[in-house]
């Protein structure tokens, strides 16, 4: 039984197309034990971990447009809160203001998308919604 099936019978709402990111990068769909009970408490476990992940990319991404007029790239950081166990250190002490702090610094030098002359994801789905609205307008 896949993961995203255990992930539906729990009641969770998934686009496949949403969690390839999460499974690759948080390994989601290895799972260890038979027991269903084992199962529903790893994968309860691994959705509080992207819920609490996502929150903290929500920042760093509005950090990264308004403060440094770039876009952050969420693989890179979801590596960087894995390495060195980051994340479970600010969760399992409660240093997430440090954590905060470690993100701003890191935030223009590691964890930012290249620079690039094309345009970004967020100003081609801008451009992609004008388009959009005079479409829908006819």
């Amino acid at each position: 039984m896949s993961c995203f099936h255990h992930l539906r019978l729990i009641g969770a709402p998934l686009n496949p197309m949403e969690c390839e990111n999460w499974k690759s990068l948080l390994n989601i769909h290895i799972l260890k034990g038979t027991r269903p009970e084992r199962i529903k408490c790893i994968l309860y476990g691994r959705l509080i971990t992207i819920t609490m992940m996502t929150l903290i990319a929500s920042y760093a991404s509005w950090y990264a447009e308004d403060y440094l007029q770039r876009e952050l790239s969420i693989p890179k950081l979801i590596n960087w809160l894995k390495r060195q166990g980051r994340f479970a250190q600010a969760m399992h002490v409660g240093t997430l203001e440090t954590l905060f702090n470690d993100l701003r610094r890191a935030l223009p030098k590691v964890l930012c998308k290249q620079k690039r002359k094309r345009q970004t994801s967020r100003q081609l789905l801008a451009d992609y919604g004008y388009y959009m609205e005079g479409a829908l307008a006819a």
